[in-house]
């Protein structure tokens, strides 16, 4: 028995027909630049009634500002602020190894002692004469970070990661970049963001997005950068598939640590594993 052919039915050519109207300008830049899964998802949002296709380009031109955002700031000409952050940065990073080796030594000594009391090749007196003062050593490796960092390492990271996004977006704000009727958004545009969480709470991820954004930010003529010479991982995303913590751990501190919209949807993207991106850029055709 042959199958019927399946066909969509009315609703869905309504749906994709008002989809395809209301993407233009950025959202239509990034559209194309998806994958056919990634398009059929959105497409799915407007068929189901989760989302208007307003809504679905609205939160697109969200995120090709986002990867506006994200290319300029890491792209930028630095200057000596920025270079003395960058060497907090990895003074605060070796701190940071330095007193996790510190205490997985202490660790792996504790299961040692343990071991051997447990194989009874120790008594209970000998084991607690070996066995380290755990809070008193994880107290001065504590004191020993503070002191070569000159304060507490959150306080610090909070400092220049707060820093680094506020003058990021100062400077692209003033560039007012990309800006228009169907164009990029401003990095404080509420609606934009709140249709961008939409699109994620619904399912789409950076997974389905990340190499489409990449693609569209890489063709952005940027005053003072112009276009990239071919889509690139962000700095961040590389460090975390290479398995380096400092993302997870920015991350953590731009959530626990800031209260404005923005930034907090900028540490969402993080945790994703997305760049930070958020901008006004003018799509290129």
């Amino acid at each position: 028995m042959i199958a019927a052919a399946k066909h969509k039915g009315p609703d869905d050519s309504v749906s994709v027909s008002k989809l395809g109207q209301a993407l233009t300008g950025a959202a239509a830049d990034v559209f194309k630049h998806l994958d056919s899964k990634a398009r059929d998802m959105l497409g799915g949002f407007v068929a189901n009634g989760d989302m208007t296709a307003d809504d679905v380009a609205l939160g697109l031109r969200s995120l090709a500002t986002s990867a506006a955002f994200g290319r300029f700031s890491r792209e930028r000409p630095k200057d000596d602020e920025d270079l003395a952050g960058a060497a907090k940065q990895t003074a605060l990073d070796n701190a940071f190894l330095k007193k996790s080796k510190a205490l997985d030594d202490l660790s792996q000594r504790v299961n040692d002692v343990t071991k051997r009391y447990e194989s009874k090749e120790i008594s209970a007196e000998e084991m607690s004469a070996l066995m380290p003062d755990v809070r008193r050593t994880s107290a001065r490796v504590d004191a020993e970070q503070k002191s070569a960092l000159g304060g507490e390492t959150d306080a610090i990271q909070t400092g220049l990661v707060n820093g680094g996004l506020s003058k990021n977006m100062a400077m692209f704000s003033k560039l007012s970049f990309g800006q228009s009727k169907d164009g990029l958004l401003p990095l404080d545009d509420a609606k934009g963001s709140a249709a961008a969480q939409k699109l994620s709470s619904l399912g789409f991820s950076p997974v389905h997005y990340r190499d489409a954004l990449e693609q569209y930010a890489s063709g952005l003529d940027i005053p003072g950068i112009g276009r990239g010479a071919q889509p690139a991982a962000s700095m961040l995303q590389s460090a975390l598939d290479s398995g380096n913590g400092q993302a997870s751990r920015v991350a953590g501190v731009l959530s626990n640590t800031t209260e404005d919209s923005t930034l907090s949807a900028l540490a969402q993207a993080l945790k994703a594993g997305t760049s930070p991106e958020t901008a006004d850029a003018k799509p290129v055709a």
